[in-house]
């Protein structure tokens, strides 16, 4: 088990005491020595006062200069532990932006597809044949417990658990938006040349053996887009809300108003 601080303190106070102690049973005996009395002289008085003052101013500075050591490892201690936290708020904070960002980015995009579509009198069109696949997701962020310890030793666990929820939710997406690429090209790979954009919508010059094939593919594209702009509107203000409540939570915690706040709207 390792020592607290003032065990150490009281250690240099108590050899303080008895170093004083045998100084003053050395003078003693030397005094002794010289005078052969075998009853305690005013010189021997003298000696002992003067070994248990010693001993006491000893154990007293040692004592003081032992505390004053260990509040200055204290308070380094502490300031070490606020950077540690701090610098890993700002990963946690970085890294949620990073998802925050990648969600709106991933509601623009295909928002814009949709716009284009639309623009070519497209509008009759199922959405998979209007939404093109999305590329650049960041389905590699990953937020680990440890980024969130500063948030739980604050006690922000409603937080805590917000963020969670999102970078879940980010990483379905993601995949589902890989799997919306991946379901695209099968499409696009039975429709082949055959498919033109005119007035009107989409058309193809698809045998029934095609459309057959095609089908169950569409099926699932359609499905799959729906779902995943459904996620996103109800993602995006989570993930808004939790990004603007990080800063203002470590803040608060740190005791520090230089944290970053950022906040991106519901």
């Amino acid at each position: 088990m390792a020592e607290r601080p003032d065990d150490h303190s009281s250690m240099l106070f108590c050899l303080g005491v008895l170093a004083g102690v045998i100084c003053a049973v050395y003078g003693m005996a030397a005094a002794n020595g010289q005078s052969g009395a075998s009853v305690l002289s005013s010189a021997d008085a003298a000696t002992l006062i003067s070994g248990f003052g010693g001993a006491a101013l000893g154990g007293g500075v040692s004592w003081f200069l032992g505390r004053q050591a260990a509040h200055e490892a204290a308070s380094r201690d502490q300031q070490q532990h606020k950077r540690d936290q701090r610098a890993q708020g700002i990963q946690l904070f970085l890294k949620f932006s990073m998802i925050a960002s990648d969600l709106a980015g991933t509601k623009v995009s295909i928002n814009q597809s949709l716009e284009r579509a639309n623009a070519l009198g497209l509008t009759s069109q199922a959405l998979w044949q209007r939404i093109v696949p999305i590329v650049g997701s960041l389905d590699h962020v990953t937020i680990e417990p440890t980024d969130m310890t500063p948030l739980i030793d604050a006690r922000e666990y409603d937080l805590v658990a917000q963020i969670i929820e999102v970078a879940m939710q980010h990483k379905m997406i993601s995949q589902s938006l890989e799997k919306y690429t991946e379901l695209h090209a099968a499409a696009e790979a039975i429709l082949g040349p055959a498919q033109e954009y005119g007035e009107g919508g989409l058309y193809t010059g698809l045998t029934q053996d095609g459309i057959d094939r095609l089908r169950p593919v569409a099926t699932k594209l359609e499905a799959l887009i729906n779902q995943i702009r459904l996620r996103l509107e109800i993602l995006i203000p989570q993930a808004n809300n939790a990004m603007a409540a990080i800063g203002p939570a470590m803040q608060k915690y740190l005791n520090d108003i230089s944290f970053p706040i950022v906040d991106l709207g519901g």
